[in-house]
């Protein structure tokens, strides 16, 4: 039985239907080249004003589903933005963006993304086609459902494809609620919408840096070959890339000027003005890992640690150090011979120092490392570490150097120094530099503008074109390639 309320409403929809059949007929006459644009503007203009039954029906769908939506919030300022119009379904004799966007959503692989994530028992081709050829016959609420779901996958592929899917700053709640100045989901989707570029306009929330536009191109050679690529589960060096660069959407890019030290490869480079230098670096062991952080490296310092006077060496440590082996180590003592070479404290090697106290020396460090050699790198972070020098200068041969505590010990520390200094437009400071070093003088240098500062754990990168695999030393990979596509695959850590 019809009420008063449904009449009302048939009677409206057959008014709006009319309306459309009428702007449809101006489109047709029109010539050719002014029929995409006038349709598309259609689609955005002429599907229901805001007082209508579809506005109400958009905005109950969204409290109804406020828990199926991963950004609500955002959903409610897309259509406040667009009136409460359905954004997606429409007659099908509108061209909308809906099937590029369903299209983006099936092959979210190329993106490095799941397909699976974003709605897909909700969100199926035939129910799409299904509400356009039906248009006029479908109830209300099926279309807002429909519209609403394709809006808030498309909201949680862009804020993925920019943020990354776990990354620890920048989760999904927090996106919602709160607005960012560098980057706004909601405001991208509705100028994609009013693009004639719907596709490549999402794709610019993805990052610029050239390690990450690196991996994409090397996943989408290596999905290329696959048919059904779009809806495989990443696996093998697929997957590798794919948490990589999930890491590279976790870090803020950094145009030039900034050091970067990726874990996996022992590696530090300071890209400087288009030039790049490279340093081998030691890392923490898997059992004292290395925290991957962003900072700005502030100043360093040369000879901090602090030398022993010769009397209480001779009077008080060394004799400690004979009645205790291990006092040394727990108050971070270091003895060297006359020509500066470390001297480890056995008590062979104590005893025989006891006869010529005098030609010896002991050294006091204060941080992660018992040893920091000629220079100390500092930068504000959490976990109290840095970079530094080490009197250690062989263990940079080995292939594999996760052998240290968390601090992170550079090989060359000096030239570093001198890059930095000259970086900052301080050349003129690198004699005092080297004066301070040969003479063994503390001396500390700030830097007019400190040097972002990334530590990374990255276990492949893009090099001359070919993918570089690195050993995943604190095996992380099979933990993130879970948490991101639930796949429990053991990956090779080399």
């Amino acid at each position: 039985m019809e009420t008063q309320d449904t009449k009302h409403i048939r009677s409206g929809n057959r008014f709006y239907d009319n309306l459309r059949l009428s702007a449809y007929l101006v489109i047709l006459i029109l010539p050719v080249g002014l029929r995409a644009s006038t349709s598309s503007l259609y689609s955005l203009r002429l599907l229901a004003p805001v007082d209508t039954p579809i506005a109400e029906s958009i905005k109950n769908q969204i409290r109804n589903h406020k828990e199926v939506l991963y950004y609500p919030n955002s959903v409610v300022r897309c259509y406040q933005q667009n009136g409460y119009r359905l954004l997606w379904v429409a007659p099908d004799t509108v061209r909308t963006q809906a099937t590029e966007a369903m299209q983006m959503l099936d092959c979210a692989l190329q993106y490095g993304l799941a397909y699976d994530d974003y709605h897909p028992g909700g969100l199926l081709a035939d129910k799409l086609h299904y509400l356009r050829v039906h248009f006029g016959q479908t109830g209300n609420n099926q279309k807002s459902r429909f519209d609403i779901l394709l809006t808030d996958a498309l909201l949680y592929m862009i804020n993925n494809m920019h943020y990354g899917k776990l990354n620890p700053d920048f989760p999904s709640h927090y996106l919602d609620t709160t607005a960012t100045n560098s980057f706004n989901a909601p405001q991208l989707l509705m100028s994609a919408l009013r693009s004639k570029e719907f596709k490549r306009t999402l794709e610019t929330a993805q990052p610029l840096s050239g390690a990450y536009q690196d991996l994409k191109h090397q996943l989408q050679l290596l999905i290329g070959p696959y048919p059904n690529g779009c809806y495989q589960k990443p696996k093998g060096e697929i997957l590798k890339v794919v948490i990589n660069m999930e890491r590279l959407r976790w870090i803020t890019p950094e145009k030039d000027n900034y050091i970067q030290v990726n874990i996996p490869s022992y590696s530090l480079k300071f890209y400087r003005a288009g030039v790049l230098d490279e340093f081998k670096v030691i890392v923490g062991k898997p059992s004292t890992p290395t925290p991957t952080l962003q900072s700005k490296l502030d100043y360093f310092i040369t000879c901090p640690e602090w030398k022993v006077p010769s009397k209480m060496f001779v009077e008080e440590l060394l004799p400690q150090a004979i009645k205790n082996i291990q006092y040394l180590e727990e108050n971070q003592y270091v003895i060297y011979d006359p020509q500066g070479n470390y001297v480890a404290p056995t008590m062979a090697r104590l005893l025989e120092i006891q006869q010529h106290p005098q030609s010896f020396y002991a050294r006091q460090s204060v941080g992660c490392d018992n040893v920091l050699g000629l220079l100390v790198f500092r930068f504000s972070n959490v976990y109290d570490i840095y970079l530094h020098d080490t009197p250690f200068r062989e263990l940079f041969r080995q292939t594999e150097r996760d052998l240290g505590d968390q601090c992170i010990r550079v090989e060359h520390p000096e030239q570093l120094a001198a890059l930095i200094l000259e970086n900052d437009q301080s050349s003129n400071k690198v004699s005092a530099l080297q004066q301070a070093i040969t003479s063994y003088r503390k001396k500390q240098f700030n830097l007019r503008q400190p040097i972002p500062l990334q530590i990374t754990y990255l276990t492949c990168e893009v090099k001359d074109g070919r993918l570089i695999n690195y050993t995943d030393i604190y095996a992380m990979d099979q933990n993130l390639g879970m948490a991101l596509y639930h796949i429990n695959e053991v990956l090779s850590r080399k």
